[in-house]
């Protein structure tokens, strides 16, 4: 198989995997929006949810740039 053609596939994956990351992180999102609502007692609020939560996003929102840059050297490498 030529490199053209690995670095198109790989293109797809990786834009498979930023749109799966996307909705992952959407949802951590609307969690900790709920979690923090403003006019929530702070004694309701669960901490230890917001914390797992809130590490996930970051990891998470990491992944995602790296991931676009990635893609967006294999788009320029492709010429796209």
């Amino acid at each position: 198989m030529n490199e053209r053609l690995e670095n198109q596939g790989r293109l797809q994956e990786l834009n498979l995997k930023t749109k799966n990351l996307k909705l992952s992180i959407q949802g951590l999102i609307h969690t900790l929006r709920a979690e923090t609502n403003p006019h929530m007692e702070i004694s309701d609020m669960n901490e230890e949810l917001i914390h797992e939560q809130a590490f996930e996003l970051a990891q998470k929102v990491d992944q995602y740039k790296g991931l676009e840059l990635k893609i967006c050297a294999l788009k320029k490498a492709l010429g796209v």
